[in-house]
């Protein structure tokens, strides 16, 4: 069961120490892990919202979660909507 538990242990990978991050960059930042098949949650949800969000992920999944958040910020915006435009009918 221990070892069960350890492999969900969960790790934070985008957020910032000053709590900057906003809720809505923590669901978008989210919403593109899951699009990749990353299971991610949001910490730091709760009364003060000046606390800031930050987006985790499982331990195993860490690694593969940095990659596609660098990928998708050298890519950018511009990027991003040519995906978009790629996907439409």
């Amino acid at each position: 069961m221990l070892k069960a538990m350890s492999s969900l242990d969960m790790q934070t990978v985008f957020g910032s120490s000053d709590g900057s991050i906003t809720e809505s960059e923590a669901l978008e930042v989210k919403a593109l892990l899951i699009a990749n098949g990353i299971h991610a949650v949001i910490g730091g949800e709760g009364p003060i919202a000046s606390l800031g969000h930050d987006v985790r992920v499982a331990k195993k999944d860490f690694s593969a979660a940095k990659r596609v958040i660098a990928e998708a910020r050298a890519v950018g915006p511009r990027g991003a909507a040519e995906a978009e435009r790629q996907t439409e009918p």
